[in-house]
């Protein structure tokens, strides 16, 4: 069994380099996929754009953001401002 000491652990610096190194890579990987589905998302329209729906289909829309960026609701009134 390995025994942890105190010099085994990171400084909060070297975590914080770390974190910032993650969500870098991260921004870098999911960029360009966002950036080819955004528009596809931003496109797609109720089959009847006059029934009343389109309120419902913006809501779906942030819904499948939130579950593909996977965090809270989007603050955003269109899709494409998450390129910003």
């Amino acid at each position: 069994m390995v025994e942890l000491t105190e010099a085994m652990y990171s400084d909060p610096e070297e975590i914080a380099r770390a974190l910032e190194e993650f969500r870098t890579y991260t921004v870098s990987t999911n960029r360009p996929v966002l950036e080819k589905i955004i528009p596809i998302i931003e496109r797609t329209e109720p089959p009847k754009p006059n029934d009343g729906r389109t309120e419902h289909y913006q809501e779906l829309r942030k819904g499948f953001l939130e579950s593909l960026l996977q965090s809270g609701p989007p603050n955003i009134d269109k899709p494409s401002e998450l390129l910003k």
